[in-house]
Formats: C-alpha cells, sequence, structure tokens
C-alpha cells in the first residue's frame, strides 16, 4: 500500500470516524440530558466496563491484533481459498469462546460487580442495578466480537468504508433506545440500547463481506496451522491490551470511592479525547495495519520504517494543536455541550479537571497506536507487553499517591 492509498484509506476511515464520534458525542448528550452524571450512570458505566473490556481484548484488542498480520500473510502466500478456510476456521472458534463467555459472565455477575465497584458496597439499591445492567449488556460482547472479524477481513481485502461506518449504528441505536425507551425502562434503556447496537454493527457489514466472497462454512479444526500460529501471537497480545483496560477499571474502581458522578465525569472527559484521537489515530492506526502486515510478510523493514515515520508526523501535526485547543476551552466546550437537562455546573467542573490532565496525553496517546501496530505487523509483541507492564504499575502507583489530594 502506497503512501496515497495509505492516506485515502485513512481519509475513508476518519471520515466515518468523525460521523461516529460525532453520533458518539450525541449519544453522551442524550444520556447527559436524560440521566445526568448520577448513581444510576455510574452504575451504568460500571456494568458496561467487563463487556467492553472483553470486547477490547477478544475481538478488536488481541484478535485483530494477532488476525491481521497471519490473515494478510496468508492472502500474500497462500492463496484465497486458504485465506477463506482461516477466517471460518477462526469464526467458528471464536463463536464458541464467545458463547462460553457470555454465559459465565452473566451467571457470575454477582460475584465480581461488587469487586468492580467497591464504592457502592454501602448502597445496596446501586450495586443491585449494577449487577443487573452487566447482565443485561454480555451479550453486546457477543455480537461486537464478530463484527471485530468481519472489520478485519474487510480491511486486509483494502476495504475501509463499511467497517469505518458500522459504528454509526451503535451510537444511533442506543440513542433512539434511550429516548423512547427511558419513560419506562428508566437506565435499563441503555443497556438494550447497547445489546441492539452491537447486533446492528455485525449485521452491517455481513453483505460487504459476502460481496468480496467470502461464504460461511462449518470448518473447526485447533490444529490448523494459522490457527495456532494466531494463538501463539494472542496470548501476549491479550496481556498488552488488557494492561490499558485494566487501567480504566482501576480509575473506575479508585473513583467509586469519590463523591457521586466521579465515574461518569471520568466517562465523559474521555469520550472528548476520543474525538480528536478516534478522528486522526485510530483512523491512521486502522488504515495503516494491514499496509505494514503486508509489508512484514514480504520482510521490507525499511519501508516499514518509512511507513510509521509517516503515521507518527501527521499524528503530532494533528494532535498537539488538539491538546491546546482542549486545554483552552475545556469549560465552555463542556458547558455548551453537555450542561442541558440533569448535568448542572457541579458536572461540567468535574468533567473539565478530568479533561485537563487527559488532554496532556493526548499526542502521546496517537503515537503509541502508530507505534504498537508495527511491532504486532512484525509479530512482535511481547515488547508492547513489558512495556504496558510498566505503565499499569505507574497508574495503580499514582492512583494511590494522587486520589487525596
Amino acid at each position: 500500500m502506497k503512501k496515497g492509498t495509505i492516506i485515502r484509506a485513512a481519509g475513508v476511515v476518519g471520515l466515518g470516524t468523525l460521523l461516529s464520534r460525532i453520533f458518539g458525542l450525541a449519544r453522551l448528550q442524550v444520556i447527559a440530558y436524560i440521566f445526568g452524571s448520577s448513581a444510576s450512570t455510574d452504575a451504568f458505566w460500571i456494568g458496561f466496563t467487563l463487556p467492553n473490556l472483553l470486547r477490547s481484548l477478544l475481538a478488536e484488542g488481541a484478535l485483530s491484533t494477532a488476525f491481521i498480520p497471519v490473515f494478510s500473510e496468508y492472502l500474500k502466500n497462500k492463496g484465497e481459498e486458504e485465506a477463506k478456510r482461516l477466517v471460518n476456521n477462526v469464526l467458528n472458534i471464536l463463536i464458541i469462546i464467545l458463547v462460553m463467555v457470555v454465559g459465565l459472565g452473566i451467571s457470575l455477575a454477582p460475584w465480581y460487580v461488587k469487586y468492580l465497584a467497591i464504592g457502592f458496597r454501602e448502597y445496596p439499591s446501586q450495586m443491585q442495578l449494577t449487577i443487573k445492567l452487566t447482565q443485561i449488556m454480555f451479550p453486546f460482547l457477543f455480537f461486537i466480537s464478530l463484527a471485530a472479524v468481519e472489520m478485519a477481513v474487510l480491511n486486509c481485502k483494502g476495504h475501509f468504508t463499511t467497517p469505518a461506518f458500522a459504528p454509526l449504528l451503535f451510537n444511533i441505536t442506543v440513542i433512539l433506545c434511550a429516548f423512547l425507551l427511558s419513560p419506562t425502562c428508566g437506565v435499563y434503556s441503555l443497556a438494550i440500547g447497547v445489546v441492539i447496537g452491537g447486533a446492528m454493527q455485525f449485521l452491517f457489514q455481513v453483505p460487504s463481506l459476502v460481496k468480496r466472497g467470502f461464504s460461511y462454512h462449518f470448518i473447526l479444526s485447533l490444529r490448523d496451522p494459522g490457527v495456532r500460529k494466531i494463538a501463539s501471537l494472542i496470548g501476549p497480545a491479550t496481556l498488552g491490551g488488557i494492561t490499558l483496560q485494566v487501567n480504566v477499571i482501576i480509575n473506575r474502581i479508585f473513583a467509586s470511592t469519590l463523591p457521586s458522578g466521579s465515574i461518569s465525569s471520568l466517562q465523559y472527559a474521555m469520550r472528548l479525547i476520543q474525538f480528536p484521537l478516534g478522528l486522526f489515530a485510530i483512523a491512521l492506526s486502522t488504515s495503516i495495519f494491514p499496509a505494514l502486515s503486508t509489508l512484514a510478510a514480504e520482510r521490507k523493514i525499511k519501508e516499514i520504517g518509512k511507513t510509521v515515520s509517516l503515521g507518527i508526523r501527521i499524528i503530532l501535526l494533528v494532535l498537539i494543536p488538539s491538546t491546546i485547543g482542549l486545554i483552552v476551552i475545556r469549560e465552555p466546550l463542556i458547558s455548551l455541550l453537555f450542561q442541558h437537562g440533569a448535568f448542572l455546573s457541579r458536572d461540567t467542573l468535574m468533567t473539565s479537571q478530568a479533561l485537563f490532565y487527559y488532554s496532556l496525553g493526548l499526542a502521546a496517546m496517537g503515537g503509541v497506536m502508530i507505534l504498537t501496530r508495527a511491532f504486532y505487523s512484525l509479530q512482535d509483541v511481547i515488547t508492547p507487553v513489558k512495556i504496558s507492564m510498566l505503565v499499569l504499575a505507574l497508574n495503580i502507583l499514582l492512583n494511590f499517591l494522587l486520589i487525596s489530594p
């Protein structure tokens, strides 16, 4: 994939991500308007934590990280039929794993949720609400994981449009459910929207997959060389991905001991950070990953270096000004976007404090996305893991030291 092709692909992904972020922001505005920063929204975000964590690990994180380089290698060296066989095999194995994980997630929720929300133990009704929301939302993991496999296959085949626009359906569905169901279902309307939105994101990509020659077959072989290669990469990739998500969980655990609305304020601030991050860094890293994997399969190390350098320069060019802008206008921006309905001036202040510190790391977050894709394309998953473990330890230490002041 040439420089111009990468930039065009990043443009397509960026446009889809822009629209997704706009509707994601609208989703947050709807949640803020109807529910504010309250005990019920805190329960919702904690309830969404584990399904979303496992989505990142099983689907968009470790599986995609391990799958894309191997699938690209199959397309390049073994041909279309062997690549299709690999996809079906991985898909069937994933379905079995997902059914078991979703079943366990629902049945064991009363046990593990109390450790995710230690600050809710003094409020039994809030704890019970969190458990029920977790159980309702767990099937989201099934649909969104299959959608991530579809996205990986389509991207490797050079098709970025459908996967880029699929997340729009998730946000639109949650918004509609919030408006239509909240009068009768309350905060449960958000959980229902999450599950239906995940299913819509999966179904939306099926026609594009079929159009590009995919047909489903029941193939199940754990001894397949491609599956074994993916399995050898997925373990370390899971460790690398889990540290990011564990950092989020740790922050929410600590925030659950703070005043009501703290967890929601962190979530609103992170969503604003994810706007430039998704529009530029995620779009570029998504489009660059298949290209890097193809170059790695051809052992063009020098070209990989040039591609990574291009990615880093683009990221810094865009995200450094974004950092300055978010810091300068954070309070009026939050007030404009969220301070309506149940969202109060106190919530604006809390969210702006979180946004200030998140903004300081924006450019680094974008750079990490490009660098980790470079390591993964070379099938080196150990180096990112080592760094991630150090960062995890640092995050825990800083939480302990800074939570009080």
